[in-house]
């Protein structure tokens, strides 16, 4: 409808409220797709959208625990007994409108339990027969031939990799199997030069446990001698944020950082005690990034994963010019880093 915000503005909101109902009534569109990312950050989203959407076609590759702390009171309640079973519950609204087209990631047994009795194009991991990475780019083989991408992809990216294959086949388009137009979303796995010739993996969008426990493997198979983790936590965790951070423990030994510099309350409670040796932790990120720009000594490699941190991202860049390809650049956002010095 045209109709866009920049800001939490009440007065914003109740224009929009009222100016959605004149906008609606307009000539239809001349393109023929409509693509909808859609998420069920509470209970009901999953319900409502459904419903209004009626999609002909459900593309469904994850469901973990994300904003948590929204479905605590539904396993409370005893509905469920766990709180990924009430987000994956919520998300099964979609293919229970029974779409022409169901395109899900069966290696997630919980997508796999809502999609049962339904006509699902499935997809598994054991598809990508090789996958590399390295500071130049990622490579997935399959069956069907090899695709190349000049970006930090994790492994995991191969659902979607496919999926979109599988979609356009559905929809009856040729497929540029050399994906030259694909961009990477901002801040998930973004890669760039930093100051003291560093190299930057901006994965600063948010962060639950499937997401940093991805980034972390695309990590491990990267060689590089000094290799950084700054971590800001994962945020609406609710009842099971302690256990989610200390699942993370393994996975960041793995990976083989030297250094970690956590910020924020969870890491410090949960991750400090088991990396005393190699970590510091600061309350905000504006400390973190003073730390990090006394102590470089060039030639790092960081990973920077977690809400917050975007704007610590910023003040890193070898080039501020790559900073319009951070996420977050509303005038919003802009407001909320100035108020904690980023």
């Amino acid at each position: 409808m045209g109709l866009n915000k920049n800001s939490y503005n009440l007065l914003q909101w109740l224009g929009q409220f009222l100016t959605a109902p004149v906008k609606a009534f307009h000539k239809p569109f001349p393109e023929k797709l409509y693509v909808v990312e859609a998420d069920c950050d509470q209970p009901g989203v999953g319900k409502a959208m459904s419903s209004l959407l009626k999609a002909e076609c459900v593309v469904w590759l994850s469901s973990d625990r994300t904003h948590s702390f929204h479905y605590d009171k539904l396993v409370k309640s005893g509905k469920f007994s766990k709180v990924e079973e009430a987000i994956a519950y919520e998300y099964g609204y979609y293919v229970r409108q029974d779409p022409k087209k169901i395109i899900a990631n069966f290696d997630n047994k919980l997508i796999e339990k809502e999609c049962v009795d339904k006509n699902v194009e499935s997809i598994f991991l054991k598809d990508c027969l090789k996958y590399s990475v390295s500071e130049k780019g990622t490579t997935f083989q399959t069956k069907d031939g090899e695709y190349k991408f000049p970006y930090l992809m994790p492994e995991k990216s191969f659902y979607s990799v496919e999926a979109s294959i599988r979609l356009m086949e559905y929809l009856g388009f040729d497929t540029d199997s050399s994906f030259t137009k694909f961009e990477m979303p901002p801040s998930r796995s973004s890669i760039f030069d930093g100051i003291k010739n560093t190299t930057i993996i901006d994965s600063s969008y948010n962060a639950n446990f499937a997401s940093v426990q991805t980034i972390l493997s695309l990590v491990q198979n990267i060689q590089n001698p000094a290799k950084w983790f700054v971590f800001g936590g994962m945020l609406e965790q609710g009842s099971v944020e302690e256990e989610e951070h200390k699942k993370l423990i393994p996975e960041i030994r793995k990976a083989g950082f030297n250094k970690l510099i956590l910020v924020g309350k969870l890491p410090s409670e949960y991750i400090l005690p088991e990396f005393i040796d190699i970590a510091v932790f600061f309350d905000e990120p504006k400390d973190a990034l003073d730390y990090l720009k006394k102590n470089l000594e060039g030639g790092e490699l960081i990973l920077i994963k977690g809400g917050r941190l975007e704007g610590l991202v910023e003040h890193l860049l070898a080039d501020k010019k790559d900073a319009v390809k951070l996420c977050r650049r509303e005038e919003v956002y802009a407001k909320k880093r100035q108020k904690i010095g980023l």
